[in-house]
């Protein structure tokens, strides 16, 4: 059975990222069950409503995952969220991960849940694993 999402945020990023979010949802990989916005400018998108926050937890709306289109207020949409509303941490998506060559959301969402961490040589622990390796090495 598909995810059923909430996506939070509808200004500039939104609408970037608004085809990623319709095809995948054309596709089946989730239902938009709507959109959440402090600044509700618009009733519906795509036929879908549009909530205050405080409208989700009030309403009872039930949902899977809430997809943040901010990159920019990312940080403090979850704080609101968690803090405020109490919704549970995980149950937050950045939505830039859309933006992705070749984006699976199946894919990603069995790795988001399995809780994988991943390290390579390009972020700092890993520059620092190689550092120490070809240190002890020049001393062998």
């Amino acid at each position: 059975m598909a995810n059923s999402i909430l996506i939070w945020g509808i200004g500039k990023e939104f609408w970037e990222l608004y085809n990623y979010f319709m095809l995948n949802e054309e596709i089946g990989n989730y239902y938009i069950s709507g959109f959440i916005s402090k600044k509700k400018e618009k009733e519906y998108i795509a036929s879908k409503r549009v909530f205050f926050p405080e409208e989700i937890v009030a309403n009872g709306i039930e949902f899977d995952y809430i997809i943040v289109a901010s990159n920019i207020f990312f940080k403090e949409i979850i704080d609101y969220g968690c803090n405020k509303l109490h919704i549970e941490r995980r149950k937050f998506i950045n939505g830039m991960v859309m933006k992705l060559p070749y984006f699976e959301w199946n894919k990603y969402i069995k790795i988001y849940n399995d809780n994988v961490s991943l390290i390579t040589e390009t972020c700092l622990g890993g520059v620092f694993l190689i550092f120490w390796v070809c240190l002890f090495a020049l001393h062998l």
